[in-house]
């Protein structure tokens, strides 16, 4: 991801969808990210939806570095995420959204969750 060459794009994506390791996929997003190739759509959208929670944290901060704005319900959700690690990395997702995140961060921050706690905590540093 960090060449920047567009040859691995791909073995990237296919490695993060369908690679039976989850630190494979993990990463495969994590190198998605840095490339910022919008190809990437399906794999991410796949990611914010993984079970293993490593691979959702990279899939949230790769919908933000590409700015797949139709991810924005997923990392929505993913601030309620049972992983505080995946709630935190989802609601500094959602602050790269622009209003579209920042109205996200406040309806999350209206409820009485954990994934509230987060939201209000990631509208704060955004001011």
């Amino acid at each position: 991801g960090h060449s920047g060459r567009f040859e691995a794009l791909p073995l990237l994506i296919d490695s993060a969808i369908s690679d039976p390791d989850p630190e494979i996929r993990a990463e495969a997003l994590a190198a998605l990210g840095n490339l910022g190739h919008p190809d990437a759509v399906d794999a991410v959208i796949d990611g914010l939806v993984d079970t293993e929670w490593r691979v959702r944290v990279q899939a949230a901060k790769c919908a933000a570095s590409i700015g797949i704005v139709e991810a924005v319900p997923l990392v929505e959700r993913l601030v309620e995420d049972p992983v505080w690690w995946v709630r935190h990395h989802a609601a500094e997702a959602l602050n790269s959204f622009g209003p579209l995140g920042s109205d996200a961060l406040q309806r999350l921050a209206r409820h009485n969750t954990p994934g509230a706690l987060v939201a209000q905590r990631a509208l704060f540093e955004r001011q």
